[in-house]
């Protein structure tokens, strides 16, 4: 029983020691990029001897036994890999770029943003901690950055122009590493908007990057006047002069990219009433352009309704295929189908009682099916020959069409016997394009089956605080968004530890 509990007090001395010297991993990863390493071994073709490196690096000879160490430090950490020698062979190890390594080097790296993160006058506030706890002025009078420094984060970067640079350059670092994935793999979030403005866009390294992937939208960078003096000239992208607590240019969609976190409720919701929505203004073109789009992309619609797939995938169809065995077992009548032995009513009950105001029948005939559906605004789809013989004197509307081309935007599509859901999809209407706020922002334990992100998330959250940022969970989000007097939001968790927020008007 002792040595089963001198081991657990030994396990537990481990990851104490862990904890206390995290901080040397932090420092020996910021000696990486301050030695540029990484781009040392990448000039090698992303392989290289110590010898290599510290030639790359012009080291002192009597530095190259504690580069070793260095290096050794930085390979238990993932940041290189160490190849080494067969055993017996006098061949140097080889150090080797790993994927954390490799967003260190080549154009738009992550460099200027780590080096941000760990900058002196970052990381000396987080000694004082402790201290702040046990002050009795509240955290908006003196934030634990302010205790340490005698000011604000944003008060000592609009007169300090060194760390201000820095700022910058790490904002624009982290958007067109961020940005570059949102416009490739999430492209959608941008589709049917025709303006955007970008707040607390910095140097617009994300509108810029929005504007050449999406030459109609007209993007602008609203950001503070020392900012906007560095713009670059000869952008797509519109420069103003403006505070967010005041005003946001009006626009079809308002992207706050890490920008809430760094404030409190009261003025996250101060920010949000402020982005001011503007009416859509796309053209004619581009609305067919978008009919013709492929399916995963929806069509919008300035009605803003609820979107749906199709009939086929809706819950209410799906669970009746969870009874058939039992179905098959029962002694009710043959006119008691799947549908309505699951769920009472039949389909076509059901959809008299759920308040769905318009339906299409796909390849309707004569309108048999939408003739026996009241209440709710259906139009019948079919080829002209078919169209012709159709009855008159009732109460629906007969279009002649092809399926395989467009299905008119509606509530519901009715396929009896067809599948041809690709078009279905398109003519569903949705909220998806059009006016919206794009937040890209943590949603603290989003992904809380991925230890990596949460673990993150906590301490982001914990770096944040040195002035007063805060990082979101979910439930906080929402208070945020339905306080501004947003309808409502969609969260997608797509971009590791940070997420997509859709905030709809």
């Amino acid at each position: 029983m002792a040595l089963v509990h001198s081991n657990g007090q030994l396990d537990a001395q481990v990851e104490l020691y862990q904890n206390a010297f995290a901080v040397v991993k932090a420092m020996a990863l910021k000696s990486a990029m301050d030695l540029r390493i990484a781009d040392a071994i990448d000039h090698h073709g992303g392989a290289a001897t110590l010898a290599q490196v510290a030639a790359e690096l012009t080291l002192h000879p009597s530095k190259i036994s504690y580069l070793r160490r260095l290096m050794r430090t930085l390979a238990v950490c993932n940041v290189f890999t160490i190849q080494h020698p067969a055993v017996g062979a006098t061949d140097e190890p080889v150090y080797m770029l790993t994927p954390l390594s490799r967003l260190l080097v080549g154009s738009s790296n992550l460099v200027p943003f780590m080096s941000m993160l760990l900058h002196p006058t970052i990381v000396t506030p987080f000694l004082g901690i402790g201290q702040w706890f046990q002050n009795e002025l509240p955290p908006d009078q003196c934030c634990v950055f302010k205790q340490t420094h005698g000011e604000s984060f944003w008060e000592l970067t609009s007169h300090d122009t060194a760390f201000d640079a820095a700022f910058n350059d790490a904002m624009v670092s982290d958007s067109n590493f961020i940005v570059d994935i949102v416009i490739k793999e999430h492209g959608d979030v941008f589709q049917g908007i025709s303006s955007l403005v970008d707040v607390a866009g910095g140097l617009g390294g994300a509108a810029q990057a929005i504007s050449k992937a999406f030459p109609k939208v007209k993007c602008i960078a609203l950001d503070l006047g020392h900012v906007v003096a560095k713009a670059p000239s000869g952008t797509l992208v519109e420069y103003v002069v403006g505070d967010m607590f005041e005003s946001v240019p009006p626009a079809n969609a308002v992207l706050l990219k890490w920008v809430l976190h760094d404030w409190g409720h009261d003025e996250c919701v101060k920010i949000l009433k402020n982005s001011h929505l503007a009416p859509n203004a796309i053209g004619e073109d581009k609305l067919v352009y978008m009919l013709t789009s492929s399916s995963r992309l929806l069509v919008g619609s300035s009605n803003n309704l609820v979107s749906l797939t199709s009939l086929a995938l809706l819950p209410t169809m799906v669970t009746s295929f969870l009874v058939i065995g039992k179905w098959f077992h029962n002694d009710l009548e043959l006119d008691q189908c799947i549908f309505k032995h699951t769920h009472g009513l039949s389909l076509w009950e059901l959809i008299d009682n759920e308040g769905i105001s318009s339906l299409i029948d796909i390849v309707g005939g004569l309108g048999a099916a939408a003739q026996a559906i009241s209440k709710v605004k259906c139009r019948v789809l079919d080829l002209g020959h078919v169209i012709g013989k159709a009855p008159i004197g009732t109460d629906m509307e007969y279009i002649s069409g092809d399926m395989f081309d467009n299905v008119l935007p509606t509530n519901v599509v009715l396929l009896d016997e067809w599948a041809d859901t690709e078009e279905c999809k398109k003519a569903i209407t949705s909220r998806d394009i059009g006016e919206k706020v794009i937040i890209i922002d943590m949603v603290v334990r989003a992904e809380p089956s991925d230890l990596k992100h949460k673990e993150l998330q906590a301490l982001y959250d914990m770096y944040i605080m040195l002035a007063n940022g805060t990082e979101r969970d979910e439930q906080q989000w929402n208070k945020v968004i339905f306080e501004a007097r947003f309808s409502d939001y969609k969260i997608t968790s797509v971009l590791g530890f940070r997420s997509i927020i859709k905030v709809y008007p």
